[in-house]
C-alpha cells in the first residue's frame, strides 16, 4: 500500500513545480557568519597536540548573470571591492580569524560577513583548512526568516561539537533560544544590533549527545543562521571527521516532498529529517511510515536515491559518511535538500574554490520519466548514478569543472553538488548558484 500511495504521488511533483515560483538565490546583499572549523585553541581544554594546527581560511565565491561589483567586509578583518563576471567565477579569501571571535565570545561579536553589490549576485562560502573543509551558500536578506531549527551533528571531543552562529540584519533584534540540549554559554536571550553575532555551542557532557539538531531559534526581525559543527563523524563513531557547515532555510521555507540522493561516488549516506510540528508523518519510499514529535528527527542511511513525504514541512538534510563507512573516500559533509516543489529549473554550477577538484559532479534526483528525459537530453554529459530499488526514483550526475556551467534541471528534481579536493579527503559542497530555488510554503 505505501509503494502505491509513492507511485501516485510521483508525477504529482512535476506538476506541482509548474503552478510555484521559486525565489531566485541571487541577492544584493548578503550578510551571515561562519563557525569555527575544527580547534583552535584545543590547550584551554587540556587536550594535547603533538604538532601545530594547519591553518585555514574563507573562501568565498561570486557569480552573475550581468558584470558588476561586489564589496566584500568584514569588520576589522577585510573590506575590498572585487569585479564579478558572467563567465568567470570570482573568489575572496578571508582570514579564518573572522571565525575565531564569533566561535569563542559568551555574547554577540562583530565578526560578521556582509557582501552587496548593484546587481544581483550568487555566493558560496567555504571553510578551508587542512583535510577538513566544507561549503555553503549563504542566502540574499530578502529570504532571511524569523523562525527557524538547527541541523547539526552528535558529540566528538569536548570542543568538536554542534554550533550555530544568529547573525542580526536589522538593529535591536531580540532572538530567544529553546536549545535542544544544554548551551555551552547561558545566553538564550540577546538583543543584536545589525551586522551583530550570537554564536552557540553544545555543552559538553560525557552522557548523551550533546546535539544541537532541533534547537528552536525565534527573533524579532529576520536572522541569518548557519549551523553545524566543528568536526564530527557520520554516522557518529565511523572516522574521520570533518566540518559541517549549511545556511539554514527558516521554517516558512521548508517542504513536504523531497528526492534524496547518496553523495557522489560513495556508496552510501546518511540522511536527518526534522520536525517543526507535532504528529509529522514521514512515508519514505516504501518504507512503514514514521511520526515525529516537534523539534525532533529520523536519522537513516540510504544506498539508493528516495523520496520523502510528510504531512507537514520538514527539514531534510543529507550527508555524506565518513572514511571507514566501507567505501574508502572521504568524510563527513552535508547539504540541506530543497524541496522538490521550490527548486528552480536552471541554474549555474561551478567549483566553490580555485583548485582542481576529484570526481566532482552535480547530482540531479526525481521521477525515473524526468531523470530518464534529462539524461538522454544531454547524453554527453550526465550518467546514471543510481536508481531506488523499486525503479520509481532515479539519480544521474553531470561532470563538474573549476568553470561555471548552466545547469538547466526538470521541473520537481532536487540538485546536490559533491566533489572531493586536494586540501580534503572529501571536499563535499553545496555551489548551485542561482535563478529559482526557493519559493515561499504555508505555514501549517
Amino acid at each position: 500500500m505505501q509503494l502505491l500511495r509513492l507511485v501516485l504521488f510521483l508525477p504529482l511533483l512535476v506538476t506541482t513545480a509548474f503552478a510555484q515560483q521559486p525565489s531566485s538565490l541571487e541577492g544584493t546583499r548578503f550578510v551571515f557568519a561562519v563557525p569555527q572549523n575544527f580547534r583552535n585553541d584545543p590547550a584551554r581544554l587540556g587536550i594535547v597536540q603533538t604538532k601545530p594546527p594547519h591553518p585555514s581560511n574563507i573562501v568565498i565565491a561570486l557569480s552573475a548573470r550581468q558584470a558588476t561589483t561586489a564589496r566584500v567586509v568584514v569588520p576589522g578583518v577585510l573590506d575590498t571591492s572585487v569585479s564579478v563576471g558572467t563567465s568567470a567565477v570570482t573568489y575572496v579569501s578571508v582570514d579564518a580569524v573572522a571565525t575565531e571571535v564569533s566561535r569563542t565570545a559568551q555574547e554577540a561579536s562583530n565578526r560578521s560577513f556582509t557582501i552587496t553589490s548593484p546587481r544581483p549576485i550568487a555566493a558560496t562560502v567555504t571553510s578551508v583548512r587542512f583535510q577538513t573543509s566544507e561549503s555553503f551558500r549563504p542566502w540574499p536578506v530578502q529570504l532571511l526568516g524569523t523562525e527557524y531549527r538547527l541541523m547539526c551533528y552528535t558529540k566528538l571531543a569536548p570542543d568538536l561539537l554542534s554550533t550555530a552562529t544568529v547573525t542580526a540584519i536589522e538593529n535591536n533584534t531580540d532572538v530567544t533560544i529553546e536549545p535542544s540540549t544544554p548551551l555551552e554559554s547561558d545566553v538564550t536571550t540577546v538583543r543584536l544590533m545589525a551586522g551583530q553575532t550570537l554564536s552557540l555551542s553544545a555543552k559538553w557532557n560525557t552522557e548523551g549527545t550533546c546535539d544541537l539538531t532541533g534547537t528552536l531559534v525565534r527573533s524579532s526581525k529576520p536572522v541569518s543562521v548557519v549551523s553545524g559543527h566543528t568536526c564530527a563523524y557520520v554516522p557518529a563513531r565511523i572516522e574521520a571527521c570533518n566540518v559541517l557547515l549549511e545556511q539554514m532555510p527558516p521554517v516558512n521555507r521548508w517542504g513536504d516532498q523531497h528526492f534524496t540522493s547518496v553523495p557522489y561516488n560513495r556508496s552510501r549516506g546518511t540522511l536527518r529529517i526534522l520536525a517543526h510540528y507535532d504528529d509529522t508523518r514521514l512515508t519514505i519510499s516504501d518504507q512503514e511510515p514514521i511520526t515525529l514529535a516537534a523539534g525532533k528527527f529520523h536519522e537513516l542511511s540510504s544506498s539508493q536515491p528516495l523520496a520523502i513525504i510528510a504531512t507537514h514541512p520538514v527539514l531534510v538534510a543529507s550527508f555524506s559518511q565518513g572514511f571507514r563507512n566501507g567505501d574508502s573516500v572521504g568524510d563527513p559533509s552535508y547539504a540541506i535538500v530543497t524541496p522538490a516543489s521550490m527548486v528552480g529549473t536552471e541554474g549555474r554550477i561551478y567549483s566553490p574554490v580555485p583548485i582542481d577538484l576529484w570526481d566532482a559532479a552535480a547530482l540531479i534526483t526525481g521521477p525515473t520519466a524526468a531523470i530518464e528525459a534529462f539524461r538522454t537530453s544531454i547524453a554527453a554529459g550526465a550518467t546514471l548514478d543510481r536508481q531506488s530499488i523499486d525503479g520509481q526514483v532515479s539519480t544521474v550526475a553531470v561532470s563538474l569543472s573549476n568553470a561555471a556551467q548552466i545547469l538547466q534541471v526538470p521541473p520537481g528534481c532536487s540538485v546536490s553538488l559533491w566533489g572531493t579536493g586536494k586540501t580534503n579527503a572529501v571536499m563535499a559542497f553545496d555551489a548551485w548558484s542561482y535563478t529559482p530555488m526557493w519559493a515561499p510554503t504555508k505555514s501549517r
